[in-house]
């Protein structure tokens, strides 16, 4: 019960953040970000501290359960921001990447701390499992930061197309620094998940069980690899319009959330409690 009070505050730090970043979006206000950033990295030092304490207390086992799973994703989205914001980039794109942290941050404290962990069969090889998790963690991660590029691409696309001028627009990235943007991170998303299923099935074979591999969670996380490599292909060849490949992304990461929350019903082998 002692660990919440600092979660709970992580989460009031954090939903002030946002309101901070609001305003600057809202109204371009300098102070609003500087305050923003601030109170962001204090959130991510308390994040951090949170992590290395509840590793420290009960041991590297609760990595993989659904609650650090969900806290690892949220810490590595506002890493991401950070950088972005140390690269100058848009406070708009920082805002949908931080409503999204915040967002698993907060479903983070209705989960249980002391759940069941993931499928420990992979025995000895239980270190490949701690990679597996995390690489495939980056792997959403990259796509979540491509997913908000695509949304705020086919937005800026339709204002642009129907002539519909505003201030708020002035401030926003062009289009091809957001499809740049959205390229950069598909093809980070689609290394790193390529990495992790490869990993996850080096770890299984090492233990002799293959077989179990091909469970819900795998075949949609390999559907996934498949959608988005011939995302990145298209986009390579140019043969797609920008619009075309932002609708794809956005539609791809809805599938990603879909293998994310359901498949752990459905998966006999990737399952928390």
């Amino acid at each position: 019960m002692t660990r919440w009070w600092l979660y709970d505050l992580i989460l009031y730090a954090y939903a002030l953040s946002l309101l901070f970043h609001f305003a600057d979006v809202a109204g371009d206000r300098r102070g609003a970000k500087n305050m923003g950033l601030g109170l962001l990295v204090f959130v991510w030092l308390l994040q951090t501290l949170f992590f290395v304490h509840r590793l420290w207390q009960i041991g590297i086992g609760p990595i993989f359960s659904w609650f650090e799973t969900i806290f690892m994703l949220s810490w590595l989205l506002v890493s991401i921001s950070l950088t972005m914001r140390l690269q100058k980039q848009r406070s708009v794109l920082l805002l949908g990447l931080n409503m999204i942290a915040f967002t698993l941050l907060a479903a983070g404290r209705f989960a249980s701390g002391d759940g069941a962990a993931a499928s420990q069969g992979f025995g000895s090889y239980g270190w490949l499992l701690a990679v597996h998790i995390a690489v495939a963690l980056g792997s959403y991660a990259s796509f979540t930061v491509s997913a908000i590029a695509s949304v705020l691409y086919i937005y800026l696309f339709r204002r642009l197309k129907d002539k519909r001028w505003s201030s708020f627009l002035k401030r926003l990235p062009g289009l091809e620094q957001v499809e740049r943007l959205n390229s950069r991170s598909t093809a980070a998303g689609v290394g790193l998940l390529a990495c992790s299923l490869a990993i996850g099935m080096a770890g299984l074979v090492g233990e002799g069980q293959a077989g179990s591999s091909l469970d819900w969670k795998t075949v949609l996380s390999l559907a996934l690899l498949a959608g988005y490599g011939w995302q990145f292909v298209q986009r390579r060849r140019r043969v797609w319009s920008g619009l075309r490949l932002a609708v794809w992304n956005v539609s791809m990461y809805a599938m990603l959330g879909l293998n994310f929350i359901v498949s752990n019903r459905l998966s006999d082998w990737h399952r928390w409690q």
